[in-house]
């Protein structure tokens, strides 16, 4: 059996920049980057992702357009340059900090962080992280969170999750933090290498 840490409830927004309130703009410009399964970007077909079907199906109602515009670089700096006018999922606090208009939640993440154990700790407490490395999805939120929580620890940053667990396995890395609703999926049909592991979560 596992060991359940959930660190922390985070609401996500959707943000618009201001320059949107008026009744003339009918097209709104949208940043997507390689946040699966969240958002990103296809190429030879454009943004996929249950938040580009969310955003779409609102804008429709408001006759409205989005134009989904690829941005690699990621939400600070696309919407610092004025590359984009809008982002669909950011964390309230990273968003704050870029002085970002912030809607109200439409979405909320529970984080927990999961390790290799040999004797499952059903009761006590979980390691102790400060020198230890941990993966973490190469995402704003993640890193964010991950610095605060993890503070005198080092971290590995990772393309997606499946790498960040499969970190884990290889004993490259001491933990894997990221979304609940994320790793839970994982657990029953793990990625290679990870079949036979031992894991606190």
């Amino acid at each position: 059996m596992n060991c359940i840490l959930l660190l922390r409830k985070t609401s996500v927004c959707l943000f618009l920049a201001a320059a949107l309130a008026t009744a003339q703009t009918r097209e709104i410009r949208i940043g997507v980057d390689q946040a699966a399964p969240y958002q990103s970007w296809r190429e030879g077909y454009g943004p996929v992702g249950f938040t580009v079907d969310v955003l779409e199906n609102a804008a429709r109602k408001r006759d409205l357009t989005l134009k989904w515009i690829n941005c690699p670089e990621g939400p600070t700096n696309a919407i610092r340059a004025g590359k984009v006018d809008m982002w669909p999922l950011l964390g309230v606090e990273v968003a704050r900090k870029l002085g970002i208009y912030v809607t109200q939640p439409w979405l909320q993440n529970e984080y927990a962080i999961l390790w290799h154990t040999t004797t499952p700790n059903v009761h006590g407490a979980p390691p102790d992280w400060n020198g230890k490395t941990i993966s973490v999805v190469d995402l704003p939120m993640s890193r964010f969170l991950a610095r605060r929580f993890f503070s005198g620890s080092k971290f590995d940053p990772t393309p997606n999750r499946t790498i960040a667990f499969q970190h884990v396995c290889a004993g490259s890395t001491d933990g894997a933090f990221m979304e609940v609703r994320l790793v839970e999926p994982m657990l029953p049909e793990r990625p290679a290498g990870c079949d036979a592991m031992g894991l606190g979560l």
